[in-house]
């Protein structure tokens, strides 16, 4: 046998093994990610298929092939909601004295005085705090009755002063 044909027969098994090897990891990779989670990580994220335990700060991407509703797959832990802005995302409920979650995923107490942005098309998100109210995009602390006039900015302004 000449040598290019025994360099070439010697790479030519090579790969095929190569191959082989690799695809019989990949698809032992995918058998892996196709089993259920562990109970002590039953979330499973939709993008990276990992599994996750209900106290991880992470966001997780639920599935939308999945025949649960995005509800019912963050429900497994009851310490998290669906994100109410992305939808598809279950987070950590924020903590009951910090309610107000804003746009970010951050969470706040209804008693701080700063302004929250929840976003343009979340209203409803502020009706969480009674003594907040939605302008903007913003919840802010209500206006006090003898100043019921409030600016972009949240200072509240009594009808003389405008």
């Amino acid at each position: 046998m000449s040598n290019r044909r025994f360099i070439f027969k010697f790479l030519f098994v090579g790969m095929v093994a190569a191959l082989f090897i690799a695809g019989a990891a990949w698809m032992g990779y995918d058998y892996y990610l196709s089993l259920p989670c562990p109970k002590e990580k039953p979330l499973r994220d939709a993008q990276t298929r990992f599994c996750h335990a209900c106290d991880s700060d992470e966001k997780i991407q639920l599935d939308a092939n999945s025949k649960l509703s995005f509800k019912e797959q963050c429900a497994v832990c009851p310490n998290r909601q669906v994100d109410r802005y992305l939808g598809f995302y279950c987070v950590l409920k924020c903590p009951s004295d910090k309610p107000l979650r804003d746009f970010y995923d951050e969470c706040h107490a209804c008693t701080n005085p700063a302004r929250v942005y929840v976003g343009y098309t979340y209203e409803s998100a502020c009706g969480i705090c009674s003594e907040r109210e939605f302008n903007h995009g913003f919840c802010f602390k209500k206006c006090p009755p003898d100043k019921p006039y409030r600016d972009y900015n949240g200072k509240c302004y009594a009808e003389d002063e405008i």
